[in-house]
């Protein structure tokens, strides 16, 4: 189990202030000792020391405002709001590790986060925190505790993207963020054709960042 100094705050960097989603509901109170988490939560182990506790976050964005999910110096992402409604609700500048980065734009249906922090909140008020704290185009769907291992990035064992395409004469308001338009009929049975050979085991070592610590770049697409 993680120790952290008392009065230690987590490592991070605050982020500018954004809208929030309203007024806070009453929180319940924090874990009683009776639940089954408690020995993960921020109970006394010796003195001057607290244990941490690893919350994991699976979120759900419209990404049409933001810049892909890594904070960055000079634009609005993902992780720098979400790193900010943590900060505030914790009251310590705090990193949210996240699954991957995402592309400017892009929308998430279940993207998953940890982050570490020597609060003994319940689950359902970190939860009903946060999206307090959070504007209307990020909503965190789930908070769960789990064991000081658990890495949102390095435990994912698999991603599932969705392309959509709007073959029509006419754009839609409502797929404008959410669908590539072409107007032309498509060819459904070449584009068949032509997918099978993303199909399978493949070397994407060209598609790596210089500084990617992945342990080798081969992935499999169903």
């Amino acid at each position: 189990m993680r120790k952290l100094p008392t009065g230690e705050p987590c490592a991070g960097k605050p982020h500018a202030r954004f809208g929030g989603r309203g007024r806070r509901e009453p929180f319940p109170t924090p874990i009683e000792s009776s639940h089954n988490v408690k020995a993960s939560g921020c109970s006394q182990s010796r003195a001057g020391y607290h244990s941490v506790v690893n919350v994991k976050l699976t979120i759900e964005y419209d990404g049409t405002h933001y810049h892909g999910w890594q904070v960055q110096a000079n634009c609005i992402s993902i992780q720098a709001v979400l790193e900010k409604a943590v900060s505030t609700f914790l009251g310590v500048p705090t990193h949210v590790n996240g699954s991957g980065r995402t592309d400017a734009g892009v929308h998430a249906l279940g993207q998953v986060a940890n982050f570490f922090t020597d609060k003994d909140y319940h689950p359902y008020r970190i939860l009903r925190g946060l999206n307090a704290l959070t504007p209307r185009d990020i909503t965190v769907k789930a908070v769960e505790i789990v064991g000081d291992d658990f890495d949102a990035r390095r435990d994912g064992r698999s991603r599932l993207y969705e392309y959509l395409i709007l073959n029509r004469s006419t754009p839609s308001p409502f797929y404008r963020n959410r669908a590539w338009h072409i107007h032309e009929p498509l060819d459904i049975a070449a584009m068949t054709e032509a997918i099978e050979c993303l199909i399978g085991e493949h070397n994407f070592s060209s598609f790596r960042a210089a500084n990617c610590d992945a342990p080798h770049p081969v992935r499999t697409i169903y």
